[in-house]
């Protein structure tokens, strides 16, 4: 279904803590935090920030521990 998802001309919002999966399904992730955004990026862009991410209590997948 994702090769469906990402050759169509639509959106398709998901809203989900589950980090294994914007890694997976995503092409651009929006972090919000205290009232607005605080990412905008690519997943791996947004994962690579590390601790940063902790204030907006967003933990990165295991693989980019990996990485």
């Amino acid at each position: 279904m994702k090769r469906l998802w990402n050759e169509s001309p639509m959106t398709v919002v998901m809203v989900t803590h589950d980090a294994s999966i914007v890694a997976e399904h995503a092409r651009r992730l929006v972090v919000v935090a205290g009232g607005g955004i605080a990412y905008d990026g690519t997943p791996a862009e947004v994962f690579s920030i590390g601790d940063a991410l902790k204030a907006s209590q967003i933990s990165a997948p295991p693989i980019v521990d990996l990485s």
